[in-house]
């Protein structure tokens, strides 16, 4: 019961006050993975709350994620709110708000209006404030809430005390969060005047007439830092960035292969996962390439990586870049098929299958097909290796058939490198094997920025990783504050669009871009100044402008068992986590 009613029932203030789209919403998970061997591959499954497994990998790597997940839960940034408890108060919005604020780590103030005394809210719950009213103004907030509730609403509208300190709150342009019939004290002291406003149904007829714009068709209205909500069965969950960290480290330097198999084994229990690069120490024959290990195993065939310029961001040649390059991610020489036939001779297989080299050629012309791209150019060297560049250039060739409107050509690898330092502007769609690829990609990120900014997809049938797309370890530069995290931040931006979670993406897109292109806020790799936490620390800046949430409805049954056990409950002070600790009898298991 506890459970589903945190999940079902959390309040509108909680995204409100945090002004973000991520609070509390990125838990960190520490586990080893439940079994070795799985018999069935299961899907990662879009939608809802989502765990991903988390591989720091080395050098810069983990204070790169620690950056990503600062920036999904917002844990630097100190919140207050105060909420304010008046008699006649509706007890329920008031429990569930201070509840879910207190959750989200807000260091929550309940004020009384008048007294400290114990005040009975609308179906006579008694609770007791924290400190009165006028104690708690002497101090500022991030954000007031007002819970509604007929009596309380008319107690705060009619309060001197409350008109002053809302009035207060909005000159310093502030959050302030009205709940059910609560709105009406806002018209009673001229607050949020001329925006837009939605309230209880029964109060709808006292802002006939007046300055604001009522919303009837929303549960949840927000004007700038004005929030109202409709009714008590409505509510606004505050989820940010719905995103669960599986954290696992995987050494590099050990012999064996178990912490790559733990590894394998959450990837494919979690779907997906946000990886930095994991350098493989060991010269051991045994102990196989752990980047290259995760690719094979899980099947990612294709690694996509956008190669676009920056405005502002100095680079080799003056117009913008913009290449997409489509690698095979899983063939050719790093198939790590070698062997020492005699002492001091060494052989390496390069594989190349029909297969393969179509599914990634396809996936090439379907990207460009569907992005409104011109061009598919597949990189090779077929002059020499007739046989394995051969047929990864004639399966291409027979696919462009397929695409008549995509203009397609092919080059040599060595000619491709001159070609783009030169006019890398000829290149819209690039096609190529699994080594050129890593060529191609580190040719395109110095001409246009360097590593710190571009992020890489690896794409499966079942799963997918993201990571930064030059995957360099940077152990030179690792606790010294100056790596770029741009990458690392664009690759959580590809993964929540992948996840499904657009406008999450989106606004820590515009964030980031915000702070490298209009605030100039550049490590020194891109020419600035700034350190790895100036350019964290702006992005979290710009996001704590900005309001993520969804709606979900209370089912009346669970609001009446609610309302029963609040009515058993006198003079309670609120413990932090209020509603976990409610028997099915309304008592406190712990008080």
């Amino acid at each position: 019961m506890a459970l589903r009613l945190v999940k079902l029932t959390q309040n509108v203030v909680a995204p409100a006050l945090s002004r973000t789209y991520a609070m509390a919403a990125s838990a960190e998970i520490q586990k080893s993975p439940l079994q070795k061997k799985i018999t069935k591959i299961p899907n990662a499954q879009y939608g809802g709350r989502h765990a991903v497994t988390m591989l720091p990998g080395g050098g810069i790597g983990p204070e790169l994620m620690n950056y990503v997940r600062d920036i999904f839960s917002l844990r630097k940034m100190s919140k207050s709110a105060l909420v304010i408890l008046a008699p006649g108060s509706e007890e329920m919005e008031f429990v569930i708000s201070v509840d879910v604020l207190r959750r989200a780590k807000i260091n929550v103030t309940v004020g009384g209006l008048g007294t400290t005394s114990p005040i009975k809210c609308s179906r006579d719950v008694v609770i007791v404030p924290d400190v009165s009213l006028s104690d708690a103004a002497k101090q500022e907030y991030d954000a007031i809430i007002l819970p509604g509730g007929l009596g309380g609403a008319k107690a705060m509208a009619e309060s001197k005390e409350v008109g002053e300190l809302l009035k207060r709150q909005e000159s310093n342009n502030k959050l302030i969060a009205a709940i059910c019939a609560a709105p009406t004290a806002l018209l009673a002291h001229s607050i949020g005047t001329g925006k837009s406003i939605t309230s209880y149904p029964s109060v709808q007829e006292q802002f006939k007439g007046s300055s604001y714009t009522y919303v009837n068709d929303k549960a949840v209205v927000q004007d700038g830092q004005l929030i109202t909500s409709h009714c008590s069965t409505n509510r606004l969950i505050y989820a940010g960035v719905p995103v669960d960290f599986e954290v696992i480290d995987i050494a590099g330097t050990e012999d064996g292969n178990d912490d790559l198999d733990y590894a394998i084994t959450s990837i494919k229990r979690n779907g997906v996962a946000i990886k930095g690069n994991i350098e493989t120490k060991s010269e051991e024959a045994g102990v196989i390439s752990r980047n290259v290990a995760l690719r094979n195993e899980l099947d990612l065939f294709v690694n996509v990586m956008n190669c676009r310029t920056y405005p502002g961001v100095v680079t080799r040649h003056q117009k913008p870049i913009d290449i997409l390059i489509v690698r095979q991610n899983t063939e050719g020489e790093y198939a790590m098929l070698e062997h020492e036939s005699v002492p001091g001779v060494v052989e390496s297989m390069k594989v190349v299958t029909r297969e393969n080299s179509e599914r990634v050629a396809r996936y090439a012309f379907e990207y460009a097909r569907q992005h409104g791209r011109k061009k598919v150019t597949t990189i090779h060297k077929a002059n020499i290796m007739k046989l394995s560049d051969g047929l990864f250039l004639q399966v291409s060739r027979e696919l462009a058939n397929e695409y008549p409107e995509i203009e397609h050509s092919d080059m040599i690898i060595d000619n491709c490198c001159m070609q783009l330092v030169s006019n890398p502007y000829q290149f819209d769609v690039m096609n190529t094997t699994n080594l050129y690829g890593t060529i191609i990609t580190n040719v395109i990120c110095g001409l246009i920025g360097g590593a710190g900014l571009l992020s890489g997809k690896n794409y499966g049938d079942h799963y997918a990783i993201f990571e930064p797309g030059t995957r360099n370890t940077g152990t030179a530069i690792a606790g010294k504050n100056i790596a770029n995290p741009v990458a690392m931040l664009n690759a959580a931006v590809d993964m929540l669009n992948h996840l499904g979670h657009k406008h999450h993406a989106t606004i820590i897109s515009e964030a980031i871009y915000k702070t490298i292109v209009e605030d100039n806020i550049r490590t020194a790799d891109i020419g600035g100044s700034s350190s790895s936490t100036e350019i964290v620390e702006n992005v979290i800046k710009y996001l704590s402008t900005k309001v993520t949430h969804w709606y979900t409805l209370v089912e009346a049954a669970v609001a009446q068992k609610l309302l029963r056990m609040l009515s058993s409950i006198s003079q309670q002070r609120l413990p932090t986590d209020f509603l976990p600790h409610f028997k099915t009898n309304g008592l406190f298991s712990k008080y």
